[in-house]
């Protein structure tokens, strides 16, 4: 098989679809940073070689592909795809547009502009002075598809969304009945969806920053929050805990949470009026956040809490006071939504919505999405505010 592929002619398209795919190995490993993947076709189309970005600090995706051809002549007159602009700043590597300038290639086909507005466009002008055809992917006319813008916007959203709004992503995700139940109002929740469902969730875990819950599901489930798949062995997310009175610090120690994780990484997110003692004790961060005029924590001031403290992507996993805080405050940019194929019914089951909502259809929150897909028996759907 791989000497089938290393021999493949690739079309443009096929050739973005394979950096994308080679990207996507690098979820989890290089926040702040965007997960990058790279393609480099020879002179006839054939596929040289693939890389992508692995981890914060390493090499970049076009110098992992560079690194596995091991005769530079075969570059003349290469084509190199790559699904987001290269760099042309030194940050913790040197720039790729820099080194790409300096060899034989005939064309640079890259997926998205970066959306530094101090940097953007700049990486390409290196390579064009430098006699290289440089060309975005919305440019090529003959090859734009939908399915492959969305996949590279979808693919960088989070480092997008960071860069153009200096603000941490949001993603909610809920696993929930058909009727929308996430639990009974006993507190037992175990397990509404499958197995498949519940690993896929740990895929998407894996790539944020910092998973986000609220004080009761701490106190009641003692969750562990790690991601729990043998490809992410080695990582280790922070956790945010939504409590105003700061109740969750006397369990902190003994929890599941710091089982797996250093006490720095964990966050209590609690009222600006409440004495917790936290990180100058060697004990989880302490963050104090305003009060709304309602006197719950104010979400802007969390997010940008969380902001100055690193976290750029947050996944929250419950429970329902959260959910309603976010929703409410139009404070999430994704919804991952599971949903069984069962019905708990309103008599006894906990719905994730039933602290939110407006008393007009006018107060409706319009959700866009692609068609759902199937994990064993459950449904997926990954949806946006409108």
């Amino acid at each position: 098989m791989a000497e089938k592929i290393a021999t493949a002619s690739l079309s443009p398209s096929a050739a973005m679809k394979l950096a994308i795919s080679e990207a996507k190995k690098g979820h989890g490993w290089v926040s702040p940073n965007p997960v990058v993947g790279c393609v480099i076709l020879d002179h006839s189309g054939n596929l040289l070689s693939t890389g992508y970005h692995k981890k914060l600090g390493g090499p970049h995706a076009e110098v992992e592909a560079l690194q596995q051809i091991k005769d530079p002549h075969k570059l003349k007159g290469a084509h190199v795809f790559v699904t987001l602009e290269p760099c042309s700043h030194f940050g913790r590597t040197p720039p790729c547009a820099e080194a790409l300038a300096k060899l034989p290639l005939k064309e640079v086909t890259y997926g998205l502009l970066d959306p530094n507005p101090k940097v953007s466009g700049r990486g390409a002008e290196i390579l064009r002075k430098a006699g290289i055809t440089c060309t975005g992917w919305s440019e090529i006319l003959r090859e734009k598809t939908k399915e492959i813008e969305t996949e590279l916007n979808e693919l960088a959203e989070i480092f997008l969304y960071n860069q153009r709004q200096q603000k941490c992503f949001v993603s909610l995700k809920v696993a929930s009945s058909l009727d929308g139940k996430i639990g009974m109002r006993s507190g037992e929740s175990k397990w509404i969806t499958g197995e498949l469902a519940r690993q896929q969730s740990h895929v998407l875990r894996a790539q944020y920053d910092a998973v986000m819950i609220g004080k009761n599901t701490f106190l009641k489930d003692d969750p562990s929050l790690n991601v729990r798949l043998p490809s992410y062995e080695k990582h280790i997310n922070s956790v945010v805990i939504l409590d105003p009175r700061g109740e969750s610090r006397a369990k902190i120690e003994s929890s599941k949470l710091a089982r797996v994780r250093p006490l720095e990484k964990i966050f209590i997110a609690t009222l600006n009026d409440q004495n917790i003692s936290g990180t100058k004790d060697g004990g989880p961060r302490v963050l104090r956040i305003r009060k709304t005029s309602g006197g719950k924590l104010d979400i802007s001031d969390l997010l940008a809490q969380l902001w100055t403290n690193e976290i750029k992507s947050i996944f929250v996993e419950g429970g329902a006071h959260s959910f309603a805080g976010l929703l409410a405050a139009r404070e999430f940019q994704r919804l991952h939504l599971f949903m069984a194929p069962i019905l708990l019914g309103g008599a006894h089951g906990a719905s994730w919505t039933q602290y939110f909502g407006g008393e007009k259809m006018s107060d409706l929150l319009a959700l866009d999405g692609t068609e759902p897909t199937q994990f064993g028996r459950d449904f997926y759907f990954s949806l946006k505010p409108s």
